[in-house]
């Protein structure tokens, strides 16, 4: 087992990253100075990725849902996404995108992103709004209650 500076190019969300492992352990022939990669390094190397990208953690996930005290199950019908996709960003076997990384973010930190998933999807059709960069749906700022008139 070695310990070496490795230069890191991954693919994640359809673009390659480059970033560097400063002291990435991992066998390294004697001979040849070729380095072999195990289940240990690459868990290095996706941990790399996360702090390179700056996306939450499995640790900061489960800390998010054990402060809003809410079950997988609960969290995933919030997110609107598969279970087996949260619990496959908590058993560290796939990376979220930047996009869902964002909106676990969302979603953890404002009560009113919860409520407004609480209240079902029907509500997203019942008022499609073109937004613009510098506006904001009357459904999103009015805590997900529909409004009068829509200017567009």
């Amino acid at each position: 087992m070695g310990t070496v500076r490795y230069d890191a190019e991954v693919r994640h969300d359809g673009r390659i990253h480059a970033f560097t492992l400063p002291d990435l352990k991992t066998p390294v022939c004697t001979s040849c100075k070729k380095l072999f990669f195990t289940g240990d390094s690459d868990k290095q190397i996706t941990a790399a990725l996360r702090a390179h990208l700056d996306l939450l953690t499995p640790a900061e996930i489960q800390a998010a849902l054990n402060r809003l005290g809410m079950t997988l199950k609960e969290a995933a019908e919030g997110l609107r996404i598969p279970e087996e996709t949260l619990a496959s960003w908590l058993d560290e076997s796939r990376i979220q995108s930047c996009g869902h990384d964002m909106w676990l973010r969302v979603f953890f930190g404002l009560p009113e992103a919860r409520a407004f998933c609480r209240q079902g999807r029907d509500r997203l059709h019942e008022n499609p709004v073109a937004v613009g960069d510098d506006e904001v749906s009357p459904v999103l700022a009015n805590g997900g209650k529909k409004t009068g008139a829509v200017a567009h």
